[in-house]
């Protein structure tokens, strides 16, 4: 269930940014938008946030890695670029982002209009 409410989630995101694209009349010279779910580009990786972790306090084992550049976080549209790595691991298998969210009100809702900043969890595509 969690998973289909994040698809819905971003399916959302996905469709709002389409009304935001560029017009170009003849369509010449435009790419088109980035159409599938959030994500972010790490050292050639996808990583999306489909387990939906919302987390006020990062969890134990993770320490600060840097800042995303825009170019990661292209097509993840978030404020928001700190993340967080597990300590000690060779390769990044999910990371945290303190960014701005949405608060969970069940196990399976976010409520997008109660914003907030807190660590979302970014896992890499299998």
């Amino acid at each position: 269930m969690k998973r289909i409410l994040s698809l819905l989630l971003s399916l959302t995101c996905v469709l709002a940014l389409i009304g935001c694209s560029s017009y170009s009349p003849n369509g010449a010279g435009v790419e088109k938008p980035y159409a599938g779910a959030p994500k972010i580009v790490l050292n050639g990786y996808n990583y999306f946030a489909s387990d939906l972790v919302i987390l006020n306090e990062l969890p134990e084992g993770y320490s600060y890695a840097g800042e995303l550049t825009d170019a990661e976080k292209e097509y993840a549209h978030i404020n928001g670029s700190k993340y967080y790595i597990q300590e000690g691991m060779e390769t990044i298998e999910d990371f945290y982002v303190y960014q701005e969210c949405g608060t969970i009100i069940s196990d399976n809702e976010v409520d997008n209009t109660k914003r907030q900043w807190a660590y979302l969890k970014w896992s890499k595509e299998q």
